[in-house]
């Protein structure tokens, strides 16, 4: 395997890639093929081999000010391929829809082992009102007792339970509308 180091190394002093693969006695489609398959390819800008990816944080091609010569980096963990540079560019485009959608999720979803999920239709672009009903204070106050550690809004769980009771009753409730 070539070291890619020595290679930029001599092409600092001037060597020419013709030059490095007579010195290394290698042919020219040997040492593409050997280049290509350590991830690297040639920056003719700043004469020489460079990672194919984009550099998070890797002086390796950045130039000191003092010596206006490339400082060496040999942590290759320090680029990133296409593939991973691809995937960042994913997230960051859809930030806030993955925020949204982990938060539908963590609402959705029960964190103490009960089976309560709320499945509901976001209804926020309806603007929705706020809407008063009367409730048996025995009932309320159980009510609040049984949800004051549960990671749902009591809203979503007034809703899911309105939702739960309409099913469950459907049924029966269109069979005497029918007689």
């Amino acid at each position: 395997m070539l070291d890619i180091n020595y290679i930029n190394e001599l092409l600092q002093e001037g060597k020419s890639v013709k030059d490095i693969r007579t010195i290394l006695q290698i042919g020219e489609k040997s040492f593409q093929k050997q280049i290509r398959k350590m991830n690297y390819k040639y920056n003719q800008k700043i004469r020489r081999y460079e990672p194919i990816g984009e550099v998070l944080d890797n002086p390796m091609t950045n130039y000191s000010s003092n010596n206006n010569k490339p400082v060496k980096n040999e942590n290759r963990a320090d680029f990133l391929t296409i593939k991973e540079k691809d995937t960042i560019q994913f997230l960051d485009e859809n930030i806030d829809l993955i925020k949204q959608l982990l938060n539908n999720y963590k609402a959705t979803t029960s964190h103490n082992n009960s089976d309560i999920v709320i499945n509901l239709i976001n209804d926020k672009k309806l603007n929705p009102k706020p809407k008063s009903v009367r409730i048996n204070e025995y009932v309320w106050r159980d009510w609040l007792e049984f949800t004051k550690d549960l990671p749902f809004s009591k809203a979503d769980l007034i809703s899911q339970a309105l939702i739960e009771f309409i099913e469950r009753h459907k049924s029966t409730h269109n069979d005497k509308k029918d007689l």
